[in-house]
């Protein structure tokens, strides 16, 4: 991390896990000579008020009032949240179960409960469910009855459309008419074209047990680290929040660690794995075993991988948005060809990488036209990023 940001690394020191008289230090070394109004700005980027509230909670480190009122106040909000989501995910639980079509929920309370044994110390902004692909028609019936509507892609596309994006595409969104909650279908489980590119493996789901009446169902503890690790690494580990869920999964854990790794080199996820385990060590010091650590140290992609992440955290001086910076999301989707060492599976992704979704929804085609998406892909992005300043999203 930038040395100069010193609330990065004090937001950092909160999220280590799990509490305990290392990260009290950390923390009350951290806290000299910050400033308190950018560190509520790096809390609300990085998305982790509830970690940042308990680490400083539990410290004894003294806050301005207004901070410790703002940052105590999106802490609720986020807890709110959560058991608003939770609620929601056991109802949705109970109807896929109901109807015989399964279904993993990732993230969210899910992982909250896992990772840190408390359901509402992680924000989260929706649910994400993952389904096997031939149910997929079949639940977005059952989410239309239990009260949601599209919310992207939104309104009616085509048959060639509906083929790209079901081809292309990893989740549908979905938002309740009544209660807002936000949720994203999945029938796989990343966009990258190498990386778990086989359908989710339901027929073994691990149950989570959120009350003594109600549980939902996640993946397997090994599936679910690889899907975080490449979630993740998809991303570019842009927020601290992701990889704060991978330390807590595996802290004190150092016989996962050695499994999850050497698993890692025969599914195609060693450099998302590596990636992960080199940033956890960097920021949180999680102890790798030694042959493990020169191993990935040595390794030039991993290492620059590591230090994509890093920056991608920290742009912006760690409060702006990388979707919102000129150009930021750029050094993210080169990365990307970083995660194979495969020249034939580069190629493939970027093959993919020449059909962008947002283009078949502006701009709808026949599907005998559809090879112009590639095509025009160029110059639609430059008019994109030019309509945007830059940025890969509109303000």
């Amino acid at each position: 991390m930038p040395a100069t940001n010193k609330e990065f690394a004090l937001v950092t020191a909160c999220c280590l896990w799990p509490p305990s008289p290392r990260r009290t230090a950390s923390i009350v070394a951290a806290a000299s000579g910050i400033d308190w109004t950018r560190f509520l700005q790096v809390v609300k980027r990085q998305r982790v008020p509830g970690l940042a509230w308990q680490g400083l909670a539990q410290s004894g480190v003294e806050m301005p009032p207004d901070i410790a009122a703002c940052l105590a106040g999106a802490a609720d909000r986020a807890a709110r949240v959560s058991l608003a989501h939770c609620a929601e995910a056991i109802r949705l639980q109970r109807l896929c179960d109901a109807s015989g079509r399964p279904c993993a929920f990732v993230k969210g309370v899910a992982l909250a409960a896992l990772a840190y044994g408390n359901i509402v110390i992680r924000q989260a902004k929706d649910i994400d469910m993952i389904v096997a692909p031939a149910d997929f028609v079949a639940v977005n019936e059952l989410l239309i009855a239990a009260g949601y509507r599209a919310s992207r892609p939104v309104g009616a596309l085509s048959d060639a459309q509906l083929a790209l994006w079901r081809a292309h595409g990893k989740e549908m969104e979905w938002r309740h008419r009544q209660t807002g909650i936000a949720l994203e279908l999945h029938w796989r489980m990343t966009d990258i074209s190498f990386l778990l590119a086989e359908s989710p493996n339901l027929s073994a789901l691990y149950p989570v047990e959120l009350s003594p009446t109600a549980r939902i169902m996640t993946l397997p503890p090994a599936d679910l680290f690889r899907y975080l690790c490449v979630h993740g690494a998809s991303h570019g580990w842009c927020r601290l929040k992701w990889l704060a869920d991978v330390h807590a999964l595996i802290v004190g854990e150092p016989g996962l660690i050695e499994t999850y790794r050497r698993r890692s080199t025969t599914d195609g996820t060693e450099r998302a794995v590596g990636q992960a385990l080199l940033l956890c060590a960097d920021l949180f010091e999680l102890p790798l075993p030694g042959p493990m650590a020169r191993a990935l140290r040595g390794s030039w992609a991993t290492s620059m991988l590591a230090r994509i992440g890093r920056a991608s955290m920290t742009r912006g001086d760690a409060v702006t948005e990388v979707y919102d910076l000129p150009f930021g999301t750029t050094l993210i989707a080169v990365s990307h060809f970083l995660l194979t060492k495969s020249p034939k599976l580069v190629i493939g992704e970027l093959w993919c990488k020449a059909l962008n979704l947002d283009d078949v929804l502006d701009w709808p085609l026949p599907r005998a036209l559809g090879f112009l998406y590639r095509v025009l892909r160029g110059p639609l992005w430059i008019l994109r990023r030019v309509s945007n300043g830059g940025a890969s999203r509109g303000k």
